[in-house]
């Protein structure tokens, strides 16, 4: 059959039309989205995209395959070569609805555009000049769906970057296609979910698929898809810190593409995310903390709580909070909460007199905050109780000046029996405290405390004991002086006391022994 040249509108109006059509695409090469779109609405299995230097032509080419079902001739003249008349309305198989995709591909300026195409028994060549006019051709080979060919005005230096570029929109485009798409023989397809996500939850429903997760920001990140091309993307989620990816059947973009349609069908999609978010989301947050603590993931789950719904319940009912070798749920801790870094005879000692630990460090403060939240205020065990453990057996040095301050401490607020404690590592800037034999606990060094405990301990491992035991060997009186004073600071007035007392009167000691 003899090529047919067809010219492209004459009048003005028509013309205009179509440039604007063309001109509409930001992206020059967001034709590729379109032919893409094109391709999965025939219903293709693979779609390749292939971007090459073709010598004859000098200069760079464009092509994308696909093995769907193709077009015949009454498809071609009322469908690809007739602006505005699509059969895609109402078919919720179908992505596009304007039928002016394949437009887009003059957005390039191309030189020459070519497409072959095959269906029932007819194969066909359209020649798509730069005037945009084209010419259709009859072919007697037979050709398996269809094929576009763009023959850009790109030089062959040019290729590397056309072909980096190309590839980028490509994959940003599409790259959560349901259907394999190779970019120069390589799959571009990316798995659909949220990428850097602490902890996600994946929903489907018939035609709708969506992932949430949790973020720190009012208005995280949304993405819009249809058979997993991108419709839109970027910050501004309409659910207060929830970030989603939604890909559904319900979803249209606007005529220019840069934004999705918000009538029924957006909110029938959008319903599915609240419910994957709001109902399912939490559940996925609590089984997580039961398996592991993980201090990103509480400060999450603080997130999570604060949803709308029943997010709340279902995170506190859950057992996530660390007690002595299992966890618990926040109904089964008893106030006041104490926290411990780990199980030891000290958290050992407080359970046994009643109290609720929590297993956390400084790392663990959102999970101390959603605690408070719960109306579970903690405090570390190391600052409202101060765990001990009598250090056996005593050296001579320490014996000879315990011995010598308990005779000597009538300058204490009370006159109770010393003892040498061992020094807990949360406890290295102690030097003293109020103990009670019974219970191996006691409250904070505080006077007011004193008629519940019926000893007084010194941390053998305190500096200041150090350096008191080197000078009871030259000067004794001054050293059980110094250490009644010590005490006396650190009981009543609970501190530590003044720590540079020993150093001056040594120095003055020093001084006097030289003259």
């Amino acid at each position: 059959m003899a090529a047919r040249r067809i010219k492209k509108p004459k009048s003005r109006a028509a013309s205009q039309a179509l440039d604007q059509l063309v001109t509409q695409f930001s992206d020059p090469l967001a034709f590729l989205r379109e032919l893409v779109q094109n391709s999965l609405d025939a219903a293709t299995e693979l779609i390749e995209v292939e971007v090459e230097y073709d010598g004859q032509a000098k200069g760079c080419v464009i092509r994308v395959r696909d093995t769907g079902v193709g077009m015949d001739r009454d498809i071609i003249d009322t469908k690809l070569t007739r602006l505005f008349s699509s059969s895609k309305e109402n078919d919720l198989t179908k992505i596009g609805k304007f039928g002016i995709g394949f437009v887009s591909i003059f957005a390039v300026d191309p030189q020459l555009v070519v497409l072959e195409t095959g269906r029932d028994g007819e194969s066909w060549r359209i020649i798509f000049h730069q005037d945009r006019s084209f010419e259709r051709r009859q072919l007697d080979s037979p050709v398996e769906g269809t094929s576009v060919s763009v023959f850009t005005p790109f030089r062959e230096d040019q290729l590397f970057k056309l072909q980096k570029d190309c590839r980028a929109t490509v994959a940003f485009w599409c790259r959560h296609s349901e259907v394999e798409i190779l970019f120069n023989g390589k799959r571009i397809n990316e798995p659909f979910q949220l990428a850097d996500a602490p902890i996600s939850y994946h929903h489907q429903v018939e035609g709708t698929d969506t992932v949430v997760a949790p973020t720190l920001e009012a208005k995280g990140f949304h993405g819009y898809y249809n058979r997993g091309l991108t419709l839109l993307e970027g910050q501004g989620s309409p659910l207060p810190n929830v970030a989603f990816k939604l890909r559904s059947r319900y979803l249209e973009h606007t005529l220019t593409r840069d934004n999705i349609i918000y009538d029924e069908g957006y909110e029938k999609a959008l319903a599915e995310v609240k419910i994957a978010a709001y109902d399912e989301l939490p559940k996925i947050v609590g089984q997580q903390l039961q398996r592991e603590t993980n201090s990103d993931l509480w400060k999450y789950a603080r997130v999570v709580a604060n949803y709308p719904g029943r997010a709340k319940a279902i995170l506190q009912a859950a057992k996530i909070f660390p007690v002595n070798q299992e966890k618990k749920r926040l109904s089964q801790l008893s106030p006041p909460v104490l926290t411990h870094p780990e199980v030891d005879e000290f958290w050992l000692a407080a359970e046994a007199v009643g109290h609720t630990v929590v297993q956390a460090t400084s790392e663990d403060s959102d999970m101390l905050a959603l605690l408070a939240d719960w109306e579970r205020p903690t405090s570390p065990m190391t600052s409202s109780l101060l765990h001990y453990r009598i250090v056996n057996p005593v050296g001579s040095a320490d014996q000879a000046l315990l011995e010598a301050i308990s005779k000597a401490d009538k300058s204490l607020r009370a006159l109770l029996p010393i003892e040498a404690l061992h020094t807990p590592p949360a406890w290295s800037g102690l030097f003293c405290g109020y103990i009670k034999e019974t219970s191996q606990v006691a409250v904070s060094p505080f006077p007011e405390y004193l008629n519940h405990y019926d000893r007084i301990g010194i941390f053998l491992l305190h500096p200041f004991w150090e350096k008191l035991k080197i000078l009871h060997s030259t000067a004794p009186e001054l050293a059980v002086s110094l250490a009644c004073r010590k005490l006396s600071l650190a009981l009543e007035l609970g501190t530590d006391g003044d720590s540079k007392v020993f150093d001056r009167l040594a120095s003055s000691i020093r001084a006097r022994a030289k003259q």
